[in-house]
């Protein structure tokens, strides 16, 4: 079995006339962690929204815990999915430092 969790290959998301995410290739392996860093704009939000199923992409191949988008339930599939972001981190106890703070947007799978 493939250690893959997520794989995108050329995804690629359109809004009206504007692409918000373009020609996205990304693998994911178990046990890797991921940070995602932009400016604010830069299409973070949108590529995390299509890696937790939460957002199909207008263009490319979405695999995520070996299912492909479109040919999966994603209801069945999205309780195996763990996503959080920097609002979880503020709001532990105790606070977690700037630094961690900042780091503290990873996407998870269950397998």
């Amino acid at each position: 079995m493939s250690d893959e969790v997520l794989r995108l290959r050329g995804v690629g998301v359109r809004r009206d006339a504007s692409m918000l995410v373009r020609n996205i290739d990304w693998t994911a392996h178990e046990n890797e962690r991921w940070i995602v860093i932009g400016p604010n704009g830069a299409g973070k939000t949108t590529l995390l929204q299509v890696a937790a199923a939460l957002l199909f992409p207008t263009e490319g191949t979405v695999e995520i815990l070996g299912e492909r988008l479109g040919e999966v339930d994603v209801f069945d599939l999205r309780p195996r999915i763990g996503f959080t972001s920097a609002s979880v981190a503020e709001s532990t106890s105790p606070p977690m430092s700037p630094a961690l703070s900042s780091c503290s947007t990873p996407l998870a799978a269950r397998t």
